[in-house]
């Protein structure tokens, strides 16, 4: 249990943060971003919660995969949700980690050239929009898990 609310807890900081990169991913492929720093911040605080959401979630993969576990339990239910749902969750969150740390260091490096710049700045607002997706899909699928069988 203790494993599934670290795992909780950090899948919440990352959606908040996820959510308020979905926001400045839009402002900045609007190009109306004032305060680059504040970015900065907000760029490296979403792939801080992006790497310790998915190590807290490969620390609860180790029960999930034991015999008796949930996924036995849904290999022998419902294996085709087992095999397409879940197996996709599984790998689908992994996109995360490269996209939130690529915006990150997008954002953090060329900062100074953020707003003068349109496929800079159209690129970064394509990451953190493309974290937002890859993350929620998994995220609502992880959500259903619990509901299901508890690890």
């Amino acid at each position: 249990r203790m494993r599934g609310a670290f795992h909780g807890f950090f899948a919440g900081v990352f959606m908040i943060t996820a959510t308020i990169g979905f926001y400045q991913g839009f402002r900045l492929w609007r190009g109306t971003v004032s305060n680059v720093r504040e970015m900065e911040v907000g760029g490296i605080m979403n792939a801080a919660a992006c790497f310790f959401t998915i190590l807290s979630g490969n620390w609860i993969y180790i029960p999930y995969r034991s015999f008796g576990g949930p996924r036995t339990f849904f290999l022998e239910m419902t294996p085709q949700v087992q095999e397409v749902f879940f197996e996709f969750k599984q790998f689908a969150a992994l996109f995360t980690l490269p996209l939130a740390v690529s915006a990150a260091f997008l954002i953090c490096r060329y900062a100074e050239h953020l707003n003068e710049n349109e496929e800079l700045r159209d690129m970064a607002a394509l990451l953190l929009i493309l974290t937002f997706f890859f993350f929620m899909i998994p995220f609502g699928l992880g959500a259903s898990i619990t509901k299901l069988m508890p690890v």
